[in-house]
Protein backbone atom coordinates (compact mmCIF):
# COMPACT_ATOMS: atom_id res chain seq x y z
CA UNK A 1 0.00 0.00 0.00
CA UNK A 2 1.35 3.54 -0.77
CA UNK A 3 2.80 4.83 2.05
CA UNK A 4 0.91 7.81 1.80
CA UNK A 5 -2.08 6.21 1.40
CA UNK A 6 -1.26 4.31 4.73
CA UNK A 7 -0.59 7.27 6.98
CA UNK A 8 -3.94 9.14 5.71
CA UNK A 9 -5.71 5.60 6.96
CA UNK A 10 -3.51 5.63 10.25
CA UNK A 11 -4.56 8.81 10.89
CA UNK A 12 -8.28 8.91 9.46
CA UNK A 13 -9.40 5.70 11.63
CA UNK A 14 -7.69 7.16 14.68
CA UNK A 15 -4.81 4.49 14.50
CA UNK A 16 -2.33 6.82 15.23
CA UNK A 17 -3.56 7.49 18.69
CA UNK A 18 -3.24 3.64 19.01
CA UNK A 19 0.43 2.33 20.64
CA UNK A 20 2.41 1.23 17.27
CA UNK A 21 2.12 -2.50 17.24
CA UNK A 22 -0.69 -2.72 17.66
CA UNK A 23 -1.92 -0.31 15.08
CA UNK A 24 0.21 -1.88 12.72
CA UNK A 25 -1.53 -4.76 13.69
CA UNK A 26 -5.01 -3.11 12.54
CA UNK A 27 -3.11 -1.67 9.58
CA UNK A 28 -2.20 -4.98 8.54
CA UNK A 29 -6.05 -6.50 8.59
CA UNK A 30 -7.24 -3.43 6.88
CA UNK A 31 -4.58 -3.85 4.42
CA UNK A 32 -5.49 -7.58 3.84
CA UNK A 33 -9.76 -6.59 3.60
CA UNK A 34 -8.62 -3.64 0.73
CA UNK A 35 -6.51 -5.67 -1.12
CA UNK A 36 -9.24 -9.11 -0.94
CA UNK A 37 -11.60 -6.51 -2.36
CA UNK A 38 -9.26 -5.33 -5.22
CA UNK A 39 -8.72 -8.74 -6.36
CA UNK A 40 -12.43 -9.35 -6.26
CA UNK A 41 -13.18 -6.48 -8.13
CA UNK A 42 -10.45 -7.13 -10.72
CA UNK A 43 -9.87 -10.79 -11.32
CA UNK A 44 -12.57 -11.83 -12.44
CA UNK A 45 -12.46 -9.50 -15.49
CA UNK A 46 -9.13 -11.37 -16.51
CA UNK A 47 -8.88 -13.87 -19.41
CA UNK A 48 -8.80 -17.35 -18.14
CA UNK A 49 -5.03 -17.23 -19.51
CA UNK A 50 -4.67 -14.08 -17.49
CA UNK A 51 -5.46 -15.71 -14.70
CA UNK A 52 -3.42 -18.30 -14.65
CA UNK A 53 -0.57 -15.43 -15.02
CA UNK A 54 -1.92 -14.13 -11.92
CA UNK A 55 -2.00 -17.35 -10.11
CA UNK A 56 1.67 -17.76 -10.79
CA UNK A 57 2.77 -13.79 -10.29
CA UNK A 58 0.75 -15.36 -6.72
CA UNK A 59 2.84 -17.58 -6.04
CA UNK A 60 6.12 -16.33 -7.61
CA UNK A 61 4.90 -13.08 -4.76
CA UNK A 62 4.17 -15.54 -1.81
CA UNK A 63 7.97 -16.63 -2.18
CA UNK A 64 9.00 -13.12 -1.20
CA UNK A 65 7.71 -9.84 -0.30
CA UNK A 66 5.72 -9.69 -3.50
CA UNK A 67 3.29 -7.03 -3.28
CA UNK A 68 4.61 -4.77 -5.79
CA UNK A 69 5.00 -8.07 -8.28
CA UNK A 70 1.07 -7.96 -7.93
CA UNK A 71 0.11 -4.75 -8.16
CA UNK A 72 2.58 -4.44 -11.46
CA UNK A 73 0.42 -7.43 -12.87
CA UNK A 74 -2.47 -5.70 -12.21
CA UNK A 75 -1.48 -2.08 -13.77
CA UNK A 76 -0.61 -3.82 -16.71
CA UNK A 77 -4.15 -5.67 -17.00
CA UNK A 78 -5.75 -2.62 -15.50
CA UNK A 79 -4.15 1.34 -16.02
CA UNK A 80 -7.06 2.48 -13.96
CA UNK A 81 -5.51 0.25 -11.10
CA UNK A 82 -4.32 3.44 -8.74
CA UNK A 83 -8.22 4.74 -9.06
CA UNK A 84 -9.49 1.16 -8.40
CA UNK A 85 -7.24 1.28 -5.05
CA UNK A 86 -7.81 5.10 -3.96
CA UNK A 87 -11.53 3.60 -4.49
CA UNK A 88 -11.73 0.50 -2.07
CA UNK A 89 -9.89 2.27 0.51
CA UNK A 90 -12.43 5.20 0.60
CA UNK A 91 -15.13 2.45 0.53
CA UNK A 92 -13.21 0.60 3.61
CA UNK A 93 -12.78 4.01 5.43
CA UNK A 94 -16.98 4.89 5.03
CA UNK A 95 -17.85 1.24 5.99
CA UNK A 96 -15.60 1.33 8.91
CA UNK A 97 -16.55 5.00 9.99
CA UNK A 98 -20.36 3.32 9.62
CA UNK A 99 -19.45 0.50 12.04
CA UNK A 100 -17.56 2.96 14.24
CA UNK A 101 -20.34 5.25 14.79
CA UNK A 102 -22.65 2.84 15.10
CA UNK A 103 -20.51 1.18 18.34
CA UNK A 104 -20.03 4.81 19.76
CA UNK A 105 -23.68 5.46 19.98
CA UNK A 106 -24.19 2.40 22.01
Amino acid sequence: MDEVLKKNLLIELGLDKMPPEQAEDILLQASSIIFQRIFTKTVPLLSEKEQTEFEEVLQKAEQRDGGALIFTFLKSKFPNIDDIVKQEIAEFKRESFDVMSKIGTK
